[in-house]
């Protein structure tokens, strides 16, 4: 899944805004190598109430939006207790 992230922060507050753009998705079947592809969220279900596949696009922005969460929750805590990954905070 594709998506934006963008952060404002302004007297003391902070505004966060995911944009998910893009579907990423594999086909395979058979003895053929799978392809790859990708559909716009705003051209798929339910979105886009003539979209193709309701079920699955359905589910996949269910889970985009769970995702999404789950990097809300994450930027708030970084931006609350400072950068919590030490990996990325050697040479600050």
């Amino acid at each position: 899944m594709s998506h934006f992230i963008r952060v404002d922060i302004k007297d003391g507050k902070a505004r966060i805004f995911i944009k998910l753009t893009e579907y990423n998705s594999k086909m395979s079947g058979g003895n053929t190598p799978p392809t790859y592809s990708t559909i716009k969220v705003s051209d798929s279900y339910p979105i886009n109430p003539d979209g193709w596949q309701s079920p699955v696009y359905t589910k996949a922005l269910y889970k985009g939006t769970k995702a999404a969460y789950t990097s809300i929750d994450a930027i708030e805590k970084s931006i609350k207790e400072g950068n919590t990954n030490t990996a990325e905070n050697k040479g600050w």
